[in-house]
């Protein structure tokens, strides 16, 4: 009897190179499979032309089904979130927590305005008088001096009642006045350096003195000493401030109280 072979070659007719039965991969390798697209072109382009064609009906059926289901879904969440919860009320404790804000009076703009501008000045005058002296014989301190101290002097104007605000602004009005009372203290620091020091002279403070006679209010700068004198009456020690004067006079027509 004949003895079968260990490797039996395989006819094409039971089994062809390429088959039609699930799964429809044509059987071999990649060679075999390269050769069946090239051995059958119409096949394999048909292939690719329903691999390749886009239904855009269904894409946009799909797309709108999936934006339907995410709406429900957000809709659903929201619901279960504000469960037992007052809306309205939330709405009403949302707008109670904006600020209203309203919008500023002239008066007050112009009141702010001018507190920031003097504290600029002021700092960039203190600044630059603390850390050198400006020109020669102190030139630059003596009007920076006569600055401060000008300024010091109209608000205790306003402080102590002696005038309004309007009355010691910049103005055409009070050029003449303000100018004097400028020359005024620049005249004190050329006259008392030497005696009272730069130092001293910028941290004495404005202090105005009724004149009923005159009908003025007199300017002195209050250096923050005593001067001891004995009462003989009293037979006591008697203090009194000591100051200086400035030479400047503030007409009683210029304020608003009389003296």
């Amino acid at each position: 009897a004949p003895v079968p072979s260990n490797n039996p070659v395989l006819d094409t007719i039971t089994f062809p190179p390429h088959a039609s039965s699930i799964p429809s991969h044509p059987n071999g390798t990649w060679r075999t499979s390269t050769r069946h697209a090239l051995q059958h072109p119409r096949e394999t382009a048909s292939s690719v032309g329903e691999a390749c064609t886009l239904d855009v009906a269904a894409l946009r059926s799909r797309l709108e089904d999936i934006a339907d289901t995410a709406s429900e879904d957000l809709t659903a969440r929201l619901n279960r979130a504000f469960e037992g919860r007052d809306l309205i009320e939330m709405h009403h404790r949302v707008v109670g927590c904006v600020p209203a804000a309203r919008m500023p009076e002239t008066r007050h703009v112009s009141r702010v305005v001018d507190a920031v501008s003097d504290a600029a000045q002021d700092l960039a005058v203190r600044e630059r008088v603390s850390s050198a002296y400006l020109g020669t014989e102190l030139q630059g301190d003596k009007w920076a001096f006569a600055r401060i101290m000008s300024l010091s002097a109209r608000r205790a104007l306003v402080r102590c009642g002696i005038c309004w605000e309007w009355q010691v602004a910049h103005s055409r009005q009070n050029l003449g006045w303000q100018g004097e009372l400028y020359s005024s203290l620049a005249d004190v620091f050329t006259r008392e350096k030497m005696y009272k020091g730069v130092a001293h002279l910028f941290e004495m403070k404005p202090v105005w003195t009724a004149d009923r006679a005159g009908k003025v209010w007199r300017l002195e700068l209050d250096t923050g000493l005593m001067e001891v004198s004995v009462d003989g009456e009293r037979d006591g020690l008697r203090e009194m401030p000591v100051c200086v004067q400035t030479g400047f006079e503030f007409l009683e027509e210029w304020g608003c109280i009389s003296i």
